[in-house]
């Protein structure tokens, strides 16, 4: 990333200057997004349109098929994925009414959400690209599995996903703003301190953006306690699913039996009412799952 300054880059910040860091960062953004003076990455109309259609208690394929007619990048990923083998496809299809129909309403919302978070959260410079790529592919198997969790636990099916890809959308909009800081202080941070930031700040700063969005209250609760669930006073449901698909998202990147039996010994699952014979298909289904994820 290029620099506003000319002069040398000073020393990164170690130690507790990393936490100083953090803490000016979250102080900054949040005052910013409640002042309205920080610039957040839109939300495409079309997306926030097929959110709201899926949300309702009739789902009319019709009416998603009139949105997505008229987003031609949705559209064509909608074709994409119908058509995918990781999403069961056996037959082509060439309609977005067939695509609409298969992929159905438990699967639309994150799949919309999903491009739009890929495309327009998740993609930078050099520098960032590799971290930025790495935050998607746990999102989108952090969503997969919270799909699959979701109704064994009795939650809606149709908001499951959603709330698996969106618990970490913090992560890549304050590493953004991590480096420009560096730009505009000429400071050069190292990417261990980078990290550091990124990993204490995500989660609160994640939940004002979904607040800034306008999306549900339960977005956000995932958002800012899917590390720590014991802290969330409501939408505790959410917050869970978000927290044990975060576990398997990771666990599913470098899978061992260690893991697995930590993910297992998680106190959480008997609040999810999620009988631990269930979990089972989902650690050998891990292939299948991250198959979906990468082609999402």
């Amino acid at each position: 990333m290029p620099r506003t300054s000319t002069s040398q880059p000073r020393p990164a910040p170690t130690g507790n200057q990393a936490a100083e860091l953090a803490a000016r960062l979250s102080h900054d953004v949040q005052g910013a997004l409640e002042r309205g003076d920080l610039e957040l990455p839109p939300l495409r109309q079309s997306v926030v349109q097929v959110l709201e259609l899926c949300n309702r208690q009739e789902f009319e394929v019709q009416e998603v098929v009139d949105v997505v007619h008229t987003d031609a990048a949705l559209a064509g990923h909608l074709l994409r994925l119908a058509n995918s083998a990781a999403f069961g496809a056996k037959q082509r299809i060439d309609s977005i009414t067939e695509a609409v129909s298969r992929l159905g309403a438990r699967q639309l919302q994150g799949i919309a959400a999903g491009m739009m978070l890929k495309a327009d959260l998740f993609k930078g410079s050099v520098r960032i690209g590799t971290r930025l790529r790495r935050m998607w592919q746990h999102s989108a198997l952090a969503g997969m599995y919270a799909r699959d969790i979701g109704p064994m636990a009795n939650l809606e099916p149709r908001a499951a996903m959603l709330i698996g890809l969106m618990h970490n959308v913090g992560a890549p909009f304050v590493l953004r703003q991590v480096l420009d800081l560096e730009t505009t202080t000429g400071t050069s941070i190292d990417d261990q301190v980078v990290d550091a930031v990124v990993a204490a700040v995500h989660a609160p700063i994640g939940a004002a953006l979904v607040r800034a969005w306008g999306l549900s209250d339960a977005l956000a609760a995932a958002a800012e306690f899917h590390h720590d669930w014991s802290a969330a006073k409501e939408h505790i449901p959410a917050v869970l699913l978000a927290h044990v698909a975060d576990q398997f998202a990771q666990w599913a990147a470098s899978p061992s039996a260690a893991g697995g039996q930590a993910i297992l010994a998680l106190p959480l699952w008997s609040e999810l009412n999620v009988p631990l014979e269930k979990i089972g298909g989902l650690f050998r289904a891990h292939e299948s799952v991250k198959q979906m994820a990468q082609s999402l």
